[in-house]
Parts: structure tokens; C-alpha cells; sequence
């Protein structure tokens, strides 16, 4: 049906509960149709991680018209799946990615420079993402509205804090689109990353910071200060055995929104 219907886009789209347990049984319909990699407009699945490099493989290649992109692994490790060499998608605009070792040298995310949207989650600890790396991924990225990332939980603490401290001569980076910003990790990381940027358009705001007895916020509330749109009418603060979790519920739209290192599009 594919070879001798009319070259229309694609989607593949096998996110969601109703698939899971399902999966299987799309395979081989799914690499199908990632063969014809000039139609495929969108990429959504969720897949158990046996089955997760039989369909990598056949992403080794450009995908010129693809738009979005969201893979789930459904379970995650230390090591995290990697992409494909070859696969570029230079029209991307709405990429999400659980447990990938995408590196911040990624041919991928240089390529994709439209991203409105950029979820990256559980971040494996081989990959390793500077504060420094991450404001000049970001900054090359003037159209982002939906930002968020999140490292693995196995990391240590000082693992990705010291990677946040021995930072030199970072820019100031300043995202005038940035609508949604999200980040899980160390209050560190977190402090370096909000003093060197700039989000005059945020409206919405989530922050999860891994276990400490005491921790510094500073940074944090200075950016909040300093933005000119960013309203709450409440918050609520959670306090769990890895952490805590402080949500700020903005003046219009649902309080409770996911977090941006957890989103679907």
C-alpha cells in the first residue's frame, strides 16, 4: 500500500498506554514505515527496550520533513539508548527524548536549530552536559518555547554539580521565546544555569532538586524576581526521601501541569 499510494506524509504515532502491551505486534509495520524516511512527518512511540534497536537501525539516515520527535524506552538504565549516527532531521521542532546519551556535541541538535520544543530526561551519566554546554546548545536555539531536562537519578549529586562549578567564561544567554522551562537535578547545577540566562517570555516554571540536607537557592529566587511575566496565585512545597518538589501554580491556565522533563507532544 505504501509503494503505490501518493507520497503524503506519514505519522507514526504509538504513544500510550493502549500500545504498550502491543508493541510487538507493530514492529515490523513501524520499520516499515520508516523506510520511506522523506514521508515520515512525525515519530511518536513508546517501546519496550528489546525492541528499541531493531527500530534505531532503521532511523540511520536523514528524515528531511520530520517535525516531531518522541521516544520513550519505558524502562531506563545508566547507559541510556543511543541515535543512530546518520540520523538527521533538519526540520525538527519538537523533540523528546527519555533516557538517550545524546551528547551536547550532537549532530542531531545542530542540525535541528527550529526546536520549539526540547525535552531531555534521565540523562545518562556516560553523557556528560556542562552548564556551559547546555547555554550554548540553547542558545543557538532561538525559536524554543518548551525547555526541559533532567538527569538520570543514579548520577551523583557531586558528579553533576561539579560539572555546573568548574564553568569559565560562559555567556549570558538570553532565550526571548522560552515559555515553559522545567530542570530535575542538583540545586548547584541549577544555581550556575538561572545566574547566566535570560527568559523574558516565561510563563511557567518547575523545579525538582535532588536530595540535601541544606541547599542554596539564591540564583532561583533572583530569576524569579527578574521576570517580567512569571505570576503564581499559590504554590505548594513537597518534601519526599529523594527530595523536594516546590510547584508555583501560575494566574491562568491549570495548576498542575507535567513537568517539561516529562512531557508528551
Amino acid at each position: 500500500m505504501l509503494a503505490h499510494s501518493p507520497p503524503l506524509p506519514l505519522v507514526i504515532d504509538k504513544l500510550g498506554p493502549s500500545f504498550i502491551h502491543e508493541i510487538a505486534d507493530h514492529v515490523g509495520t513501524i520499520k516499515l514505515a520508516l523506510r520511506h524516511h522523506d514521508r515520515v512527518r512525525r515519530i511518536r512511540i513508546a517501546v519496550f527496550l528489546p525492541y528499541l534497536p531493531n527500530l534505531l537501525n532503521c532511523m540511520d539516515k536523514e528524515f528531511p520533513i520530520l517535525e516531531h520527535l518522541h521516544i520513550d524506552p519505558l524502562s531506563y538504565n545508566d547507559r541510556g539508548a543511543v541515535l543512530p549516527e546518520k540520523f538527521r532531521a533538519p526540520n525538527l521542532r519538537h523533540l523528546v527524548l527519555q533516557n538517550f546519551a545524546v551528547s551536547a556535541g550532537s549532530s542531531l541538535l545542530a542540525t535541528a536549530t527550529g526546536l520549539v520544543t526540547l525535552s531531555l530526561s534521565y540523562i545518562p551519566p556516560s553523557v556528560s552536559w556542562s552548564s556551559t554546554d547546555l547555554l550554548h546548545r540553547v542558545s543557538s536555539l532561538p525559536h524554543l518555547q518548551t525547555f526541559g531536562i533532567s538527569f538520570f537519578p543514579a548520577v551523583p549529586n557531586h558528579v553533576v554539580e561539579r560539572q555546573a562549578v568548574n564553568t569559565q567564561n560562559v555567556t549570558h544567554v538570553v532565550l526571548p521565546n522560552l515559555r515553559w522551562l522545567g530542570f530535575e537535578g542538583g540545586s548547584t547545577y541549577m544555581e550556575v544555569l538561572l545566574s547566566r540566562m535570560t527568559t523574558p517570555r516565561l510563563e511557567k516554571l518547575q523545579i525538582y532538586l535532588s536530595n540535601r540536607v541544606t541547599m542554596s537557592v539564591t540564583n532561583l529566587q533572583q530569576f524569579i524576581s527578574n521576570s517580567e511575566i512569571l505570576r503564581f496565585t499559590g504554590a505548594s512545597l513537597t518534601f519526599g526521601r529523594r527530595g523536594f518538589a516546590l510547584e508555583a501554580y501560575p494566574c491562568k491556565g491549570p495548576e498542575r501541569m507535567p513537568c517539561p522533563c516529562h512531557l508528551t507532544v
